[in-house]
This record gives C-alpha cells, structure tokens and sequence, in this order.
C-alpha cells in the first residue's frame, strides 16, 4: 500500500517555480491525494492563484491516469 501526503503549497510552489509549464497527474486508482480529476484540478487552481501571488504565469495540464503505481500501466 502506497501512503501520500501532501505537500504544503509554499514548498511545492518553490519546487516549481523555475518551470512554467505544469503537468499535474491524478489517479483514478487510488485513495491517496491527488486521487481524481476533480482533486488533480483543485490543486492547479490553488497553485495558480499561489503563483500569481508571486509574480509566477504557470500553465497547468491536469490529467489522470487509471493507477500510477502499476509499473505495467504506466510505461
């Protein structure tokens, strides 16, 4: 069993601050944060809103994949 915690929005918001092209990958397999699309497109919208707060123009994909631990789904 994979455990996820989040990370606090400042450090992740540090982490990509060099980048303006985002991808932010959900799973539809899981139960662990980000699990879907709905939580996967929350999250791009309070780190936008963060980066706009810095001065930061991030552009966001958001996508889901049906299980991101399946070594077998995701190559």
């Amino acid at each position: 069993m994979i455990v996820t915690t989040q990370k606090p929005l400042d450090e992740i918001l540090d982490s990509i601050s060099p980048y303006s092209n985002i991808l932010i990958a959900g799973c539809d397999g899981c139960t662990q944060p980000p699990r879907g699309l709905r939580e996967a497109k929350t999250l791009s919208q309070l780190l936008e809103l963060g980066g706009r707060l810095r001065d930061k123009n991030f552009i966001f994909k958001v996508i889901t994949v049906v299980k991101q631990c399946d070594s077998f789904l995701a190559a």
